[in-house]
């Protein structure tokens, strides 16, 4: 067992130390950088060392390897320097997202789903809390990646306000191709209703299938009314046509046996509840209607729990889709075999570019009471709306300077 430390005391250093049970390290201290903060104070009931202690501890070799559980490229660098400059050659010096780190840490995770329990009991009072409190993350990621000329995305985003096809030239789902669609696989025809939830500031879809029929194409997000200003202001002659819909309430917003197919594309792992987000798509999908996922395998393991990243979404040996975080677990497959048929398909490569692809066949019909507490969900619903009142209240108006 090796005696680590984890330096960085933040939201990812705080919730990685509950993978490590699953690897060689004994975790011994936590680091900070700014230690004054953290003085006669521990983490995780772990104390938490300055960096000159942290390099005394590895002189004397009291620490075989340094954990850096940050994220951030400018902290990670900044950290990764100081090391290199400051501390001893030969100590273990591991990063968060290193490949082979993060493959090791999946390959026993996954291993441990083997008659691991189903034990989901979310709490969606703190859950929702969570996501009120790191909604605008998603926002400002969008601001500076997209409405700035400049930004990654803006040139992208352009494309796609643009495009017209179903299958557009971007990476698509593995189970949506040109060849399925042809073949009528999907029996999306002219005007079938396709929802792409949780669509991001524009869909990559169109809304003309490669018959040359037209669709009705939903663009659907939480963040709805902040997207379509977004896309007004900073994207010329362009109109924001957005729906706004909740994933865990997605049946309020739209009727029974709606949808033709419902698209989720990297999306699910940063909702409140996502086993209560699939039931209720299911509910909105006609008979024979399908539910598309397509997620990075275990995204939040990857991403260490930061921001919205909470839920993991993977498959086990059997291939039946899992849902996963430190407290919950749960087969989907098996819980909703009485309904639907799901069908998984890997996408391999480099750990961050390792991807699942899930798609849900709803076979029956069925009555939400079926899976879910109908006065539950009123309360969840009460809540969510309570904690982003809130947010609302506590926070300076953020984006006056867009002018919105």
């Amino acid at each position: 067992m090796k005696r680590c430390v984890i330096w960085g005391t933040g939201q990812v250093g705080k919730a990685i130390i509950a993978d490590l049970c699953n690897m060689p390290y004994e975790v011994v201290a936590y680091c900070s950088s700014n230690f004054e903060k953290y003085a006669d104070k521990t983490v995780n009931g772990k104390r938490v060392v300055s960096p000159a202690e942290l390099k005394e501890m590895c002189e004397k070799q009291r620490v075989d390897s340094i954990l850096i559980g940050v994220i951030h490229k400018c902290h990670l660098k900044e950290i990764q320097d100081r090391i290199s400059w400051d501390f001893p050659t030969g100590i273990e010096v591991i990063t968060w997202q290193d490949e082979g780190f993060q493959e090791d840490l999946l390959d026993k995770t996954r291993k441990n789903f083997k008659g691991r329990e189903h034990i989901w009991n979310v709490d969606f009072e703190k859950e929702s809390e969570i996501w009120v409190n790191h909604f605008s993350e998603e926002i400002d990621y969008w601001l500076l990646s997209a409405a700035n000329p400049e930004g990654l995305e803006h040139k992208n985003c352009q494309k796609r306000l643009k495009n017209t096809n179903f299958i557009s030239s971007e990476r698509i789902h593995p189970f949506l191709t040109n060849a399925m669609l042809l073949s009528n696989q999907f029996d999306l025809t002219e005007g079938s209703v396709v929802m792409d939830l949780g669509c991001g500031l524009v869909s990559k879809y169109g809304n003309i299938l490669p018959t040359q029929q037209r669709i009705n194409l939903l663009q659907v997000d939480a963040l709805a009314p902040f997207y379509n200003k977004i896309v007004e202001k900073f994207f010329p002659g362009e109109k924001g046509n957005h729906s706004f819909g909740l994933f865990e309430f997605i049946s309020g917003f739209f009727e029974k046996e709606f949808c033709d197919l419902i698209l989720i594309d990297n999306a699910l792992d940063h909702c409140i509840d996502p086993y209560r987000s699939i039931v209720e798509c299911l509910y909105v999908l006609k008979k024979g209607g399908r539910l598309h996922l397509f997620h990075r395998c275990s995204e939040a393991l990857f991403e260490g729990y930061a921001g919205l990243h909470k839920w993991n979404i993977d498959s086990d040996v059997d291939s039946h889709l899992v849902i996963y975080n430190h407290v919950n677990f749960i087969d989907i497959t098996e819980q909703l075999k009485s309904v639907a048929d799901i069908n998984i398909r890997r996408v391999m490569g480099p750990r961050i570019e390792q991807a699942i692809a899930v798609e849900i066949r709803k076979r029956t019909d069925f009555a939400l009471e079926d899976f879910l507490d109908i006065k539950l969900r009123q309360y969840y619903l009460a809540c969510f709306i309570k904690n982003l009142m809130f947010r609302i209240a506590d926070e300076e108006y953020r984006y006056n300077s867009y002018n919105f």
